[in-house]
C-alpha cells in the first residue's frame, strides 16, 4: 500500500484573513497582502470655497473707504428694510370706537373690529377691547382707525404701554401710540399700534402708561 505524502506546510508572513475563520467545517485561509500600485489610490481635492464673502462696512464706512458700489448697495438695502418695516403695519388694521373722559384722573375704553394677516397668508377677524388710564379735563367719543405690525392675535393680547392725546371743542381729534413689553412679530420687530380718531367732545385729555387689551377671534379666511 503506497504511503500518502504529508500536506505542504502553511506559509506564514504578512497575511490578511479572508473572513472565513471560526466557521465550523471551513478551513481558515490566509491570503498574502500587497501594497497598492503607485498612483492607483487617488484622493479628491476639497471643493474650492470661492472668494471670502465681502465685508459690509455700511453706507458711511463704504463712503469713507471709497467703495461707492458698496455704499449704493447699503443704501438700497436700507431703503428696502425701511419700506418692509412700514409695510408691516398693514398686518393688522381695524375700526375702533373710543369713549373716554377725565376730570383730573379718568380712563378710556376702546373697542375695535380688527383683521390680522398671519405669516401663512390666512386672515383672522375678531374684536378687541382696551382699557387704559387718562388724565385731563374733558370727555368725548371718537371713531378711530388703527394699524399695527402684529401678525397674530396673540401678539395683541395682554399689557402694552403708550401715549395718547385727545383735543376737541365740539369736534374732537385723538391720536395714540402703544407698544408691547417685548412681544415681537414674525419679522422680529416689537409689536406696536397706532390709532387716529375723530369724533365729538370737548376738552383736553391724555393717556399714558400701561393698558390691557383682550382679543376674541370670530372667524378665519
Amino acid at each position: 500500500m503506497p504511503l500518502r505524502s504529508p500536506p505542504p506546510p502553511l506559509v506564514q508572513g504578512n497575511t490578511k484573513p479572508t473572513g472565513l475563520g471560526g466557521i465550523p467545517g471551513r478551513r481558515n485561509l490566509n491570503l498574502p497582502s500587497a501594497p497598492a500600485p503607485t498612483g492607483w489610490l487617488k484622493t479628491t481635492p476639497p471643493p474650492n470655497p470661492g472668494p471670502a464673502p465681502k465685508k459690509d462696512d455700511g453706507f458711511w464706512g463704504s463712503v469713507k473707504n471709497g467703495d461707492w458700489g458698496g455704499a449704493w448697495d447699503s443704501a438700497k438695502n436700507g431703503v428696502g428694510d425701511a419700506a418692509d418695516y412700514v409695510m408691516s403695519y398693514k398686518n393688522t388694521s381695524g375700526i375702533c370706537l373710543s369713549p373716554g373722559g377725565a376730570f383730573g384722573v379718568g380712563g378710556e375704553a376702546t373697542g375695535c373690529f380688527v383683521r390680522t394677516t398671519r405669516p401663512d397668508g390666512k386672515v383672522d377677524y375678531g374684536v378687541s377691547g382696551t382699557l387704559e388710564e387718562a388724565v385731563g379735563v374733558g370727555a368725548g367719543v371718537t371713531l378711530g382707525f388703527i394699524n399695527s405690525n402684529a401678525d397674530d392675535f396673540d401678539q395683541v393680547r395682554g399689557e402694552a404701554a403708550g401715549v395718547g392725546v385727545a383735543v376737541g371743542d365740539g369736534l374732537m381729534v385723538s391720536v395714540s401710540h402703544r407698544g408691547t413689553f417685548g412681544t415681537r412679530n414674525a419679522r422680529g420687530d416689537i409689536v406696536r399700534t397706532n390709532e387716529v380718531g375723530f369724533g365729538l367732545g370737548a376738552g383736553v385729555s391724555a393717556s399714558f402708561g400701561s393698558g390691557v387689551t383682550g382679543v376674541t377671534k370670530l372667524w378665519t379666511w
